[in-house]
């Protein structure tokens, strides 16, 4: 295994390039996949979206067993005890079949940027998916703007499309568009968020979803961090003092904080959060070690709703000549970003990383959608995701090419 330690900051700065910081331009992006050819359908201005690597994965039922795939759970909702419950599978063996579609139809995906690597490799496993099942795959890139989602989705529907993915980056703002979709057979599979009807504050009547649980990411990172410290400090009884980097603008990020809350509550109580500061980029990271290692020097560690936010205090933990194998210290996060897993397979201080698999995930979407078509049993998805610690992180998904894509 190579050794990161002293090229961290570089590879921190590699992996934030990498993960799309700047922007893809103000056109809409379109990419096309056939089995036989591909064809343009945007009517707006287009350009080719090429793959790249990085990964992320989700989950099951909320405290479900923390290895291996999960039984398919109920409904999106919330359980007696206030825990989220999210409908799916996220067993990926279902990618292994010798499946056919019926027909060569043309399935959409509307994406609200390729800003985040890990869209570039779900939009890659549908893509994939497409070519090996003989459907057609188009992914229209709205940047950021409702209005232009919107308009692909409208264009779309225009274009005889006969599945689109959307993606709900704005729970009531395509609620319209995605009725007339449905009105007109189309089957629509709603990602990340459901699609809320505002006249009924219910969701539209869509067949498919393909959302993370992200309650049991967040559960799975406080799990994580609970056994970490009670192998590194049994015979500690005081307070383990924590940190905690998480954006608190995003409700998908809340439900992670519920998770990492209740894990921790539940499995090493010891833990105390003694402070949170934002954390959504590499900035945020380096600006959190900076003021915690002056007011926290007792602190055992880091958890967060994201790698990137850690890979810039594990940044700044280097830069303060401290030790990045330092086995007194901890940190803990979720996505599965390159720089990130090496960092766990190195035995770094980044001890656990919870990792999307974004690419089977996309892939399992399409077939959904596509066996939805041909009126075949199927159901929505749940993101697959992956514990990573240094006893696993190798077999588990540093060898695995659609999961960790070296450049």
């Amino acid at each position: 295994m190579k050794r990161i330690g002293n090229a961290i900051v570089a590879g921190v700065i590699a992996t934030i390039m990498a993960a799309g910081l700047v922007g893809c331009g103000s056109s809409t992006v379109s990419t096309t996949s056939s089995s036989e050819s591909s064809e343009s359908s945007s009517a707006s201005s287009t350009a080719a979206v090429s793959s790249s690597a990085a990964s992320e994965s989700a989950s099951s039922s909320s405290n479900a067993a923390l290895s291996g795939n999960s039984e398919e759970v109920a409904a999106v909702s919330s359980s007696s005890s206030g825990v989220p419950v999210v409908a799916g599978t996220d067993d990926t063996s279902i990618l292994q079949e010798d499946y056919t579609a019926k027909s060569n139809y043309k399935i959409g995906f509307a994406l609200q940027t390729m800003d985040v690597d890990v869209f570039n490799t779900m939009s890659q496993g549908m893509e994939d998916e497409a070519k090996k099942i003989g459907v057609d795959y188009t992914c229209m890139v709205a940047n950021n703007d409702v209005a232009t989602q919107v308009s692909n989705i409208e264009n779309m529907i225009a274009q005889g499309y006969n599945a689109i993915i959307i993606h709900t980056f704005d729970k009531e703002a395509f609620a319209t568009v995605a009725n007339e979709a449905i009105d007109k057979g189309i089957v629509v599979c709603a990602y990340d968020d459901n699609i809320i009807d505002p006249a009924t504050g219910e969701p539209c009547k869509y067949p498919l979803t393909f959302l993370c649980n992200n309650y049991d990411i967040g559960y799975r990172v406080g799990t994580m961090a609970a056994e970490w410290t009670k192998k590194q400090f049994p015979d500690e009884t005081g307070d383990l003092e924590f940190g905690l980097l998480w954006h608190h603008e995003y409700e998908f990020q809340q439900e992670r904080v519920k998770g990492i809350r209740a894990a921790i509550a539940e499995k090493d109580p010891r833990i105390k959060i003694v402070d949170e500061q934002e954390g959504l980029v590499t900035e945020d990271g380096v600006k959190a070690c900076e003021a915690w290692t002056q007011s926290y020097p007792d602190l055992k560690g880091v958890v967060a709703t994201n790698d990137t936010a850690l890979l810039g205090f594990a940044q700044a933990w280097q830069s303060a000549g401290k030790d990045v194998h330092d086995e007194t210290f901890g940190m803990f996060g979720n996505d599965g970003v390159n720089d990130a897993i090496d960092m766990v397979a190195d035995d770094t201080i980044m001890r656990g990383d919870v990792g999307l698999d974004v690419y089977d995930g996309g892939a399992m979407a399409l077939l959904a959608c596509t066996k939805e078509l041909d009126g075949v049993p199927t159901e929505s998805v749940l993101m697959p995701m992956v514990n990573c610690t240094v006893d696993n992180v190798q077999e588990d998904w540093i060898s695995n090419p659609t999961l960790y894509v070296k450049k």
